[in-house]
């Protein structure tokens, strides 16, 4: 009986690692600071790409989106998460969307 709940948890830790690499992978930019973050790590935005592909490993069909952090105020006009999308693109990523939530 013992080996049998072993099993049902190493099963249920497996299936709850394997679920975080389906899990779309939000970046919050922080346009005033030229810096983004990805779950409260921050990196330099022009080095999420390299982030992405060896610490997270994510594959290339991830969904990633990338969005204003929190109660950033920005321009209007402000185009960095479209920016910053287009470069996760161009590494080769082909789920990206910026979110724009513009209260102006």
């Amino acid at each position: 009986m013992r080996a049998i709940s072993i099993v049902i948890v190493a099963a249920v830790a497996l299936t709850a690692c394997d679920a975080e690499q389906f899990r779309p992978i939000n970046i919050a930019v922080y346009p005033s600071h030229k810096m983004c973050a990805i779950k409260d790590t921050p990196i330099a935005c022009e080095k999420l790409t390299v982030y992405l592909h060896d610490v997270l490993k994510a594959s290339k069909t991830r969904e990633i989106t990338v969005s204003y952090a929190g109660t950033e105020t920005v321009e209007k006009g402000d185009t960095s998460i479209e920016q910053i999308a287009e470069l996760i693109r161009t590494a080769g990523y082909t789920n990206v969307r910026a979110v724009r939530f513009d209260m102006k």
